[in-house]
């Protein structure tokens, strides 16, 4: 069970990410045109590869996705990920795959995951409805919205308040290729920004409500700063752990589809 809800869970990031243009090409389906150039792509496959079958195809999709970004990367990782413990029979990943393609009575697909806003809070619950394996190893429980933003309210809210958005860190992080300010004791560079962490992180829920709260207040506080240098400040104030690694690499993935959607949300807005 817990493989098969890998493979599930995998076609759904590539879906998403294919009919968001998070990736170039289409591979298993897409709405409008994107259907019929992931069949174009698909058959074209075959023609140059005549041994393989869609199983293949499946495998070949996750690996576009995750040579996307280095943050995606770690959804496909063996170390992490059971997708490879076992294969489906070709017969099963061609019923997949049709399953992708369906049409519903309008002629388009049955499934679009297009969103402007790129929300991807379904990811997380998606994983918990079902890997049950999840559910009892690390008592994986997804938290409500309202009991998200009301845990928020208390919590980020006084912060900002107290400690401002440019606290200097005790630290500068090993390899640490973010912002830094020169302006620490003899003009040293230092790391500046709230930091901000969830113990026990999840899929991102909370990750991903303390960085739009924090974007909201860069923007608040610098109107004129270009909008990606605000939506990393906003990103490196952010951390999280989890005993699930399969989690965490979906926080990860999911706090960087949001960056960049809040990037070009903002330039779209400009």
């Amino acid at each position: 069970m817990q493989i098969a809800a890998a493979w599930v869970l995998a076609c759904v990031f590539v879906r998403f990410s294919e009919d968001n243009g998070l990736i170039p090409d289409a591979w298993l389906s897409g709405p409008g045109d994107r259907l019929a150039e992931a069949q174009d792509r698909h058959d074209d496959f075959f023609r140059r590869n005549p041994s393989l079958n869609d199983r293949d195809w499946l495998l070949a999709s996750f690996e576009a996705l995750g040579k996307s970004h280095r943050t995606v990367a770690g959804l496909f990782d063996p170390a992490h990920n059971p997708l490879f413990e076992v294969l489906p029979s070709y017969e099963a990943a061609t019923a997949l795959l049709a399953f992708w393609r369906r049409r519903g009575a309008d002629g388009e697909v049955v499934h679009d995951f297009t969103d402007g806003e790129l929300n991807t809070r379904f990811l997380g619950d998606l994983y918990q409805d079902l890997s049950e394996h999840a559910r009892k190893t690390y008592a994986l429980l997804q938290t409500p919205v309202f009991v998200e933003e009301f845990i928020l309210d208390l919590t980020l809210k006084s912060a900002v308040e107290e400690f401002g958005l440019t606290p200097a860190w005790k630290h500068r992080p090993s390899g640490w290729d973010g912002e830094v300010f020169a302006d620490g004791p003899g003009g040293e560079e230092v790391v500046r920004g709230l930091g901000c962490i969830d113990p026990a992180c999840g899929s991102g829920h909370f990750l991903l409500g303390m960085f739009e709260r924090l974007l909201g207040k860069w923007r608040e506080a610098e109107p004129g700063t270009e909008a990606w240098v605000l939506v990393r400040r906003a990103l490196e104030s952010v951390h999280g752990a989890d005993k699930d690694p399969f989690a965490v690499a979906i926080a990860r993935s999911r706090a960087t589809s949001r960056g960049r959607a809040r990037f070009w949300l903002s330039r779209c807005a400009s």
